[in-house]
């Protein structure tokens, strides 16, 4: 059984959730783990609602409590997000002054902090102090959807929860709902938002149509066979760091239906189903395996500028300067790719 039937998929983390609780053995820090905007807050925020649920476990979503909740008033219940660019240590105190406090209604209370990896050592280590020897009718729910930017401190403090994006067909089946499309329209939409729900919900057909003509504009079938070609694209692209992501994204999944119709040749199974003739045309020129070395080679990109980017994030440093200079390593030297 689900906390709320509004959430998509997370049957596992939900279901290791809910047993806790039913045997009283809740943990005091949860660290939800995964990529961004699949439901890792929602989760949290429903846990919360029926830890404070004046009537059952799921909450019942009537009593004054969950009504509470749920405009956020509820004096119990904190949920924490950065102030700009960080969790700054005042927000850390605030935190810190409810925990000698009891619970203003019921037995509980509840902290839901948004992007605990986005404390400095400063904050991270204030925070610190909050879990080694929390009150026992204290429960936190930290999420993030980058671990490794959290001190060890911390991580070995918590009980780590993994998240993955929901399945296609479940999102789409969420989708046909929220925005009346059709089963078809909501695949489609839920194939190329990769699980994120909030992506999901703000995509809409006609976006999807113009950034495939776009991309079909810019790339050609040479350029995903060729790693150098990619290398090139990339140059070209970097700067403007958020247009070459998507690109390497849009890249990505086109070469992924190339496979897959190069395996088994069914378009039940691709996300640009509309462009079956196209797929069918520029797979045709090219063996399984240049389709599959230009999968993971584009993958690679895509995980080293991720990180990358999160280090300069974390360090303060300009965006587009020095993204723009860590593209132009990667054109010229290939072999740091091995070290994703």
């Amino acid at each position: 059984m689900t906390f709320d039937k509004n959430i998509i998929g997370h049957d596992l983390p939900q279901k290791i959730l809910k047993n806790a609780i039913s045997a009283d053995k809740l943990g005091h820090a949860y660290l939800f783990c995964g990529e961004e905007e699949i439901g890792k807050r929602a989760v949290a925020f429903a846990v919360a609602k029926s830890l404070l649920c004046e009537n059952s476990i799921p909450f019942c979503g009537t009593c004054p409590s969950c009504l509470k909740a749920d405009h956020r008033t509820h004096p119990d219940l904190f949920e924490v997000s950065p102030e700009g660019s960080f969790i700054k240590i005042s927000q850390i105190k605030q935190i810190q002054a409810q925990l000698i406090l009891q619970p203003a209604i019921g037995s509980k209370k509840v902290f839901i902090i948004d992007g605990i990896d986005q404390m400095n050592l400063e904050s991270a280590n204030c925070f610190l102090k909050s879990l080694e020897e929390p009150p026992a009718d204290i429960h936190f729910f930290l999420i993030t959807s980058r671990p490794w930017m959290i001190p060890a401190t911390l991580l070995s403090r918590c009980q780590l929860i993994r998240f993955s994006p929901p399945l296609p067909q479940d999102l789409a089946s969420f989708l046909t709902l929220q925005k009346r499309l059709s089963k078809e329209e909501a695949l489609r939409i839920a194939e190329r938002s990769k699980g994120k729900v909030g992506t999901a919900l703000s995509l809409d057909l006609e976006t999807l149509d113009q950034e495939d003509e776009k991309f079909f504009n810019l790339i050609r079938p040479e350029t995903l066979a060729a790693p150098s070609k990619l290398f090139q694209l990339s140059e070209e692209l970097s700067r403007d760091a958020d247009y070459l992501k998507k690109t390497l994204e849009w890249i990505s999944c086109f070469l992924r239906d190339m496979m897959v119709w190069k395996l088994c040749g069914q378009a039940d199974h691709l996300i640009f189903s509309r462009n079956l003739n196209k797929i069918q045309q520029w797979t045709d020129q090219f063996p399984l395996e240049t389709l599959n070395q230009s999968f993971v080679f584009v993958q690679n990109i895509e995980k080293l500028l991720t990180r990358k980017r999160t280090e300069l994030e974390s360090c303060h440093c300009e965006q587009s300067e020095a993204i723009s200079r860590l593209y132009d390593k990667i054109a010229t030297h290939p072999s740091v790719l091995a070290m994703t």
